[in-house]
């Protein structure tokens, strides 16, 4: 999750071309950039000083990058990225070797730019999802005793194309007979088709859709699950090119019970949500500024305390 704490820079990223994506690690001490100039870098990032550009991790000749992952730190350091040249890369830091940066595994089973990816929680091993704009996505699972990696296919997961995915937090619970369990793997993808799919892992029949999300009146541009968790209530968020914000959420996420919390009007398209806390959202989209949202304990709204934008609670569980 996003810090709303500290100061703000701009600085310059040496990237020729835009800036499509950055996302931090896990210890937020260090950042990663991808741009349209097809390059990934790396930044260190310190409390109150301009980041300090660290080091080129790899790249996507000729191509976009969309959307880059950070895995776990027990996994080492790894990242994944997703571009227009229908490759999903892993790169992987040689810490052995001089510490520098290299291809760990490279898929090219889509047909279509790969616009997403995303890591799961550390207790589900180290496994990611890829989305495409042809409509599939795929789990990449890697396997410690041959070590290898194994990809399960979801065919025409969003007909339109898959826009992005975020995984579900990873909780223990007591079930009905007194044991304790694992959350059941579970992420949550968004498309052209106007939808955000919940997809969940059963073992005899594999990856099946468990749930749609239904509300958006145009594309779903990005959603994503907060992964704090760990009353039992899950929140996942959606915004699309419908000028909407969506909240979802559920204390039964074994027995897909949703509901929406809210909705907030945009002032436009949305592109990247990212969640600050359980009650805070960033929202980046074709507005004049980016914008904070927070729940104020009964409905959503602007942190500046405008929330005449809010409006009441909402169901589409039909």
């Amino acid at each position: 999750m996003l810090s709303d704490e500290g100061p703000t820079f701009r600085f310059k990223t040496g990237h020729t071309g835009k800036v499509n994506h950055a996302a931090f690690n896990f210890f937020g001490n260090q950042f990663a950039t991808a741009g349209s100039d097809g390059s990934i870098k790396l930044f260190e990032a310190k409390d109150g000083a301009v980041p300090i550009f660290k080091d080129k991790i790899g790249e996507h000749p000729g191509a976009q990058i969309w959307c880059i992952s950070w895995a776990h730190p027990r996994f080492g350091q790894m990242l994944a990225s997703a571009g227009h040249d229908c490759k999903l890369i892993i790169w992987k830091r040689d810490e052995l070797f001089g510490g520098g940066w290299k291809k760990e595994y490279e898929y090219t089973g889509h047909q279509a730019s790969v616009h997403t990816v995303a890591f799961a929680p550390y207790a589900y091993g180290l496994k990611l999802v890829a989305g495409s704009m042809d409509g599939f996505l795929s789990v990449h699972s890697y396997n410690r005793e041959s070590k290898e990696w194994t990809v399960a296919k979801i065919p025409n997961a969003h007909d339109k194309g898959v826009n992005g995915v975020s995984w579900a937090p990873s909780r223990y619970y007591t079930n009905e007979n007194g044991q304790t369990q694992l959350t059941a793997q579970r992420f949550v993808s968004c498309g052209n088709e106007k939808l955000a799919k919940i997809w969940v892992f059963d073992p005899n029949e594999g990856w099946k859709l468990e749930y749609c999300l239904k509300g958006h009146t145009d594309y779903v541009t990005d959603v994503q699950f907060c992964m704090d968790a760990q009353d039992g209530w899950y929140k996942l968020a959606s915004v699309g090119m419908d000028d909407n914000l969506f909240i979802w959420e559920t204390n039964n996420i074994e027995r897909a019970e949703y509901r929406t919390q809210c909705l907030v009007e945009l002032g436009g398209p949305a592109n990247r949500i990212c969640w600050m806390n359980r009650d805070k959202l960033f929202v980046d989209g074709e507005f004049e500024a980016s914008e904070v949202f927070q729940f104020d304990g009964e409905k959503w709204g602007r942190e500046d305390g405008n929330l005449d934008q809010s409006l009441p609670r909402q169901s589409y569980d039909e």
